[in-house]
């Protein structure tokens, strides 16, 4: 049987996104997110399942049995969740350079920047958000009206999601390495082979998160 640690990380990965990610998702942080899956915590409450689960969009039962919850609430729990809302409330601006998949330019935007929570971000070099237009990211859990923070200026690895220019569009894929080019992925099971000359890779997609924008 599955570990909750594993359940975790299966349902994280299945959505390409980062431990960081599901934290803002769940109002947990990323931290306790991975410790949870390399099974440094072997339990997890009913009130903690039930914001994973909500932030996967399943049933808690797809997750936790009530058996496998710790009740009441153990006194790490209590703590991890008390760090977290203190890393929430120290926030930085991201400055939203434009919209994807259309380009739009930046003084026609209504918002020219967001605050996101510090926490969620370990580096801050060469860091920009973007506005998300279309449903074309729905399959990374990724929704219309919602900003990505993007970092420019990364190393491309093999199954992470970047924000890539295709003609005159902005959209967001996985990618891989081949001896030719990129294989773009689409979360919906449709890939294709790109030559570096039809694709320009903008950055790596670090999260969507929806907050106060200024």
């Amino acid at each position: 049987m599955m570990s909750i640690g594993e359940k975790i990380r299966e349902f994280r990965k299945a959505r390409g996104w980062t431990p960081e990610y599901l934290g803002s998702r769940s109002g947990l942080s990323g931290q306790y997110i991975r410790k949870l899956e390399k099974g440094e915590r072997q339990s997890i409450t009913l009130t903690t399942a039930s914001k994973l689960s909500s932030a996967f969009g399943i049933e808690p039962s797809k997750l936790i049995s009530e058996s496998e919850a710790t009740l009441p609430r153990q006194i790490e729990d209590i703590l991890t969740e008390i760090r977290s809302v203190f890393q929430r409330l120290e926030t930085v601006e991201v400055c939203v350079h434009g919209c994807m998949p259309e380009r739009r330019p930046r003084n026609e935007l209504k918002y020219k920047s967001l605050l996101i929570p510090r926490g969620l971000v370990e580096n801050l070099k060469n860091i920009y958000a973007l506005q998300v237009d279309d449903n074309h990211l729905e399959h990374f859990g990724i929704y219309p009206g919602e900003m990505v923070v993007i970092q420019a200026g990364q190393a491309i690895k093999d199954g992470n999601l970047y924000a890539c220019q295709i003609g005159q569009g902005i959209y967001g894929y996985h990618l891989y390495i081949t001896d030719n080019g990129l294989r773009i992925s689409d979360g919906n099971g449709t890939n294709r082979n790109l030559p570096l000359t039809e694709i320009k890779v903008l950055g790596k997609i670090l999260l969507s998160y929806k907050c106060k924008v200024i």
